[in-house]
């Protein structure tokens, strides 16, 4: 059971790759490889297993940012824990309501703001008598530097001695859910339905370890940090962050992706500030670069295959003038929400850029169906990916079935939820699917 873990594939990869870069800020410098993040994991692990958290117990981590944050959720699973890291920005109010609908018995609040950190205490006061905080030095103590990890993997018994009880069922994470009628949860995914995601996504997205993944929006989200977090952790590619504070398609040339995850807003805001950017090119290389851009674009949205001179420079000075724009490397943009128009579409593919639109409920590890090159059709929010299968129920509602459906509502009995039928998902989203798998939506259920 223990090899379908999150923190025995991480260990491993992080044998096979070694002081290979794993998390990478572009403007502070901040740079952690893959053996220095398992380290830092293992050392939050032991922190929380001699702080009495047992398996299975839920641990809300608050405040935390880049990639401290993210070991401290690794070094939850690997203490068997299941943390639930706090939307950032919620207001007492709403870290309250957070905390007491992910059922979480402990939390863990990150010491990087004194006021921050003060003020997440106090909205949480009032919680006291059914969660306890756990001093975030428990979790930050002196990790090894070593650049390999011992080959007999004991590092840490302790820590090893829980990982090999972790079932490949157990809760892995929780992530917040709105379902379609609107009622808010916690969904509980495990360690096996986060892996099969990862194997499935980035097998259909051709990914490896020498990919980069980034968030070019505005917040990691549940979509986002599953989608694009847990990709680039478990695939062994690297995971590149940018200030939020800049426009997505700056944060795109300084991140350098090749795949990057988003909202739909966001994949909008790309197009638009590649377009702008284009326009600030001056002299004959601008018009040249819009001129190639434009051709590219229209031969795309007419359906027609390059061909004659014309075309070939079209190409050449798209390939030189605006691939660069997006960080030189991007390919793939996987976008949540609403289908993005044609228009869309054909300008970032004339950038050499595919678009992949995810109807995307967390409860379905974010991928009940995809429109993307192929799978494409007028009306659709595209088809499954391999291994899902949805189909409509007797009431029209969509079931989903696969390796990837969440396991439950986070401290919650899986027999509990009512959103599970005999390891069925219930989406809540009534359609139908025709003969060639492609899902549609009935209007107003979306």
């Amino acid at each position: 059971m223990a090899g379908n873990s999150i923190p025995h594939a991480v260990r491993s990869l992080a044998r096979k790759f070694g002081p290979k870069p794993l998390y990478i800020d572009a403007m502070s410098g901040v740079e952690v490889n893959r053996v220095e993040f398992k380290n830092l994991a293992w050392a939050a692990a032991r922190g929380l297993i001699e702080s009495g958290v047992q398996a299975g117990d839920g641990v809300a981590l608050a405040g935390f940012e880049g990639h401290e944050g993210l070991a401290f959720e690794l070094g939850c699973q690997a203490a068997g824990a299941v943390p639930f890291l706090l939307p950032a920005g919620l207001d007492a109010e709403g870290l309250v309501a957070a905390l007491l609908i992910s059922r979480c018995s402990r939390f863990v609040v990150s010491d990087h703001s004194p006021d921050t950190a003060g003020a997440i205490r106090e909205a949480l006061a009032p919680l006291s008598d059914i969660t306890v905080e756990l001093p975030v030095e428990a979790m930050r103590r002196a990790a090894s530097g070593d650049a390999v990890i011992p080959d007999d993997d004991r590092d840490d018994p302790l820590v090893e001695e829980r990982i090999r009880s972790i079932g490949h069922v157990l809760p892995a994470a929780g992530f917040p859910h709105v379902t379609p009628d609107g009622r808010t949860m916690v969904v509980g995914l495990s360690h096996s339905n986060i892996l099969s995601m990862v194997a499935t996504v980035t097998s259909e997205l051709m990914a490896d370890e020498g990919d980069t993944w980034s968030c070019p929006g505005p917040a990691f989200r549940a979509f986002e940090h599953l989608a694009c977090w847990y990709a680039a952790l478990l695939s062994g590619g690297s995971f590149s962050a940018a200030p939020a504070d800049r426009k997505p398609v700056e944060r795109l040339f300084l991140a350098r992706p090749s795949i990057a995850v988003c909202d739909h807003e966001t994949t909008i805001a790309i197009e638009a500030g590649m377009r702008a950017e284009i326009s600030q090119i001056a002299g004959v290389r601008g018009r040249l670069t819009s001129w190639g851009f434009d051709r590219c674009r229209a031969r795309l949205l007419d359906g027609r295959e390059s061909s004659g001179v014309a075309d070939s420079i079209a190409d050449l000075a798209v390939e030189r003038g605006v691939r660069e724009i997006v960080g030189g490397s991007l390919r793939t943009i996987v976008s949540d929400g609403p289908n993005v128009s044609i228009e869309i579409r054909a300008a970032l593919a004339a950038a050499g850029i595919d678009i992949w639109t995810v109807l995307a409920p967390v409860s379905a590890s974010c991928f009940l169906a995809v429109s993307r090159g192929g799978s494409m059709r007028p009306g659709s929010v595209g088809r499954p990916l391999p291994g899902t299968s949805v189909f409509p129920g007797p009431d029209g509602m969509l079931r989903i079935q696969g390796p990837m459906i969440m396991a439950g509502e986070m401290g919650k009995p899986v027999d509990y939820s009512p959103d599970l039928l005999d390891k069925v998902l219930l989406s809540g989203y009534h359609g139908r699917v025709d003969e060639d798998g492609f899902v549609y939506i009935n209007a107003g259920t979306q």
